[in-house]
């Protein structure tokens, strides 16, 4: 029902080409760990073969996604020839999964999906339980060709947390996240996720005095500095960061950061780089600097030098 008019919704669907050669369509069945089919699956298309060129990344003239029938089943298509498509494959109660390179053709390609692990745990602050408290978990070796993103969630009014669907088997970081006005966080833990299907429960976290990083980006030629520019602060072990905003004056101001961390600091200023005679930090690239948050840390006082790209 259309509910601006009070009229009917009309969607007209195009039929599928009947008539697309080999090189243009893929097909395939999503499964889940014991063979039965998965219903509902989006499965979309994230690297490709063609002409002997191998890439990752968006694909050109194909369809956007899929979504799987009853009996698990779908078909992707293109206006243009490929020997070979990448395929990712995202369903309710199951770890996202990306293939390799899979021939485009008639085959039918079966892709079985895995449940993953369930990891839980509580959060509290004074020893009771602290609620809303949004939390992050990770692979803690991002640089893997199977890194499967970040899971993001907040606790209940219990102060517990559920991660579902987590990929299994792995070594994995929890961290509390950075928002802007926290004032407490977590201390940052490695942990094994369980086999595929299994619970892990990770126990209490303690939520302690987050730190707040203040400072002043200086021009060493004096020059403007632009409207609206902002810094980004990221942590060197969690995947998770800040936006800053820097007044006109190049004071900013981040908060949340947690206890005994390394913070990236980056600073992106077109024809600028980090002065490291002038900057009391440790400057670790041009454009970046890094600070650690243990209790003698003086993050009130940072100043960033940039002098012009010669």
């Amino acid at each position: 029902m259309d509910a601006t008019n009070g009229s009917d919704l009309v969607v007209e669907l195009d039929p599928l080409p009947t008539n697309l050669p080999p090189s243009q369509r893929i097909h395939g069945r999503v499964v889940d760990e014991v063979g039965q089919p998965v219903f509902g699956a989006v499965v979309s298309i994230q690297g490709a073969l063609q002409d002997d060129r191998n890439w990752w990344g968006r694909v050109p003239n194909v369809d956007k996604a899929a979504v799987t029938a009853a009996d698990g089943t779908f078909l992707l298509t293109s206006t243009e020839d490929y020997q070979a498509w990448r395929l990712c494959v995202n369903a309710t109660g199951f770890v996202e999964s990306n293939t390799e390179l899979l021939k485009t053709g008639d085959t039918q390609h079966q892709l079985a999906l895995d449940p993953g692990s369930f990891v839980s745990g509580t959060i509290t602050k004074d020893g009771k339980p602290a609620a809303s408290v949004t939390l992050g978990i990770c692979q803690t070796n991002r640089g893997s060709d199977q890194f499967a993103g970040e899971y993001v969630i907040a606790t209940d009014e219990h102060g517990r947390f559920l991660f579902t669907s987590v990929v299994a088997d792995e070594t994995m970081t929890i961290y509390s996240k950075m928002e802007k006005g926290n004032l407490l966080a977590t201390e940052i833990a490695e942990f094994t996720s369980g086999n595929s299907g299994a619970s892990v429960e990770l126990g209490e976290f303690e939520l302690r005095p987050a730190k707040t990083l203040s400072g002043k980006l200086v021009l060493v030629d004096a020059g403007p500095f632009p409207k609206n520019f902002r810094i980004l602060v990221n942590r060197e072990y969690a995947w998770d960061s800040q936006t800053i905003d820097v007044d006109e004056n190049g004071y900013f101001q981040a908060k949340g950061l947690p206890m005994d961390e390394a913070i990236n600091i980056s600073v992106r200023l077109a024809g600028y780089s980090i002065d490291h005679s002038k900057t009391n930090l440790q400057v670790t690239g041009l454009t970046s600097a890094a600070v650690f948050t243990d209790s003698d840390s003086e993050l009130d006082t940072i100043n960033i030098v940039l002098k012009p790209d010669k």
